[in-house]
């Protein structure tokens, strides 16, 4: 289990910076297919422990959260700039 949680440590640290760097909408939607993937291998999977269940919820929890605040984000920054 350990070495399971670590590449999925490692590969939702990827899966952040693709999200963190990007400033479009359609770089958003390839960060949520990239995490779409993650999801499905790591937390659908069913191949861990409950802790690590537990861990894996709060990371999807996490990203969801980052996902939507950078959504929101570049939508206003686009309108913004139209009205300005």
């Amino acid at each position: 289990m350990y070495n399971n949680m670590t590449s999925a440590l490692k590969d939702y640290k990827w899966v952040i910076k693709v999200l963190d760097s990007s400033k479009t909408i359609d770089h958003l939607k390839c960060s949520e297919k990239c995490f779409n993937l993650w999801d499905m291998k790591y937390v659908i999977s069913g191949n861990h422990s409950v802790e690590d269940f537990k861990s894996l919820k709060r990371l999807r929890n996490n990203f969801w959260s980052k996902l939507h605040n950078k959504r929101i984000n570049i939508v206003f920054k686009k309108r913004y700039t139209i009205m300005v």
